[in-house]
């Protein structure tokens, strides 16, 4: 199935989203002169093609699951954006930390002159009884495979998450990754203005999640990259109760593709 297909079956990102990404994406610089503050989120609404591109890459075995940062955000903001990414410089530190039976793993982290762009997965850590919920707006009632982002909804006869959640007297979870601070080349760590997630779901019951994060203060040229991570879970309309959190460090160190010899 090629990209105009997978376009006609799922739609495709609104020209005035696409627009905009594509403008960030292309300016040289931003403002440096950011007040100290918590950082903002954002949603970002990647299309279903990206989790349909990864479904592919990884058919054979998710032992060697390595989805392309390129790939993955050019499949939602069109070829500009592509070739910008697939010239950045690139890690893919395939990192995971484990926290109350569930994985989160980073897979691969770009820059490009605008920001850091990431891929990871959030999945259910071998034998644990965990049904994740893959946005947070899901509740027991939503169907397996809704993506609200995308304005994808599975037919009346597809499973609940809750009926998922049953067979097997598993626990219904929503898990995130936030971004703290990042510090560059061992400098001190900032505290980013902005920036984006997404989360799509899989069809093995995995998330995709992806992170877009602005250049300025906290993030600048530089050879390697400290991400301060915030990975957190929580079971369904039990928060207060429930909730587990913890702090990931990755450092990554992108190189452009003719330094690794691709």
């Amino acid at each position: 199935m090629n990209a105009e297909n997978l376009k006609k079956l799922y739609g495709s990102t609104p020209e005035s989203f696409r627009q905009s990404v594509e403008q960030a994406l292309n300016q040289s610089s931003h403002p440096v002169s950011f007040p100290r503050r918590a950082p903002v989120r954002r949603s970002l609404r990647l299309a279903l093609v990206c989790a349909l591109i990864l479904v592919l890459l990884t058919a054979a075995a998710y032992a060697v699951f390595s989805p392309r940062v390129a790939e993955v955000f050019g499949a939602a903001y069109g070829p500009a954006a592509q070739e910008r990414l697939q010239a950045g410089r690139s890690a893919q530190p395939e990192s995971s930390i484990e926290l109350g039976g569930v994985r989160y793993t980073l897979h691969e982290v770009t820059y490009i002159d605008s920001g850091l762009y990431a891929v990871a997965t959030i999945r259910p850590a071998d034998g644990s009884k965990i049904v994740l919920l893959p946005q947070e707006e899901d509740d027991p009632d939503t169907p397996v495979g809704t993506d609200r982002y995308n304005a994808i909804h599975p037919g009346s006869d597809a499973p609940t998450y809750g009926e998922k959640a049953a067979e097997t007297g598993a626990k219904l979870i929503y898990a995130e990754i936030a971004v703290d601070q990042i510090a560059v080349d061992g400098g001190p760590a900032l505290s980013p203005a902005c920036y984006g997630v997404s989360s799509h779901p899989q069809e093995d019951g995995s998330v995709l999640y992806t992170l877009e994060i602005d250049a300025g203060t906290a993030v600048t040229a530089g050879e390697s990259y400290t991400l301060h991570l915030w990975v957190s879970h929580w079971e369904y309309d039990r928060r207060d109760e429930t909730y587990e959190g913890e702090e990931w460090l990755v450092t990554v160190t992108p190189k452009a593709a003719e330094e690794k010899g691709e």
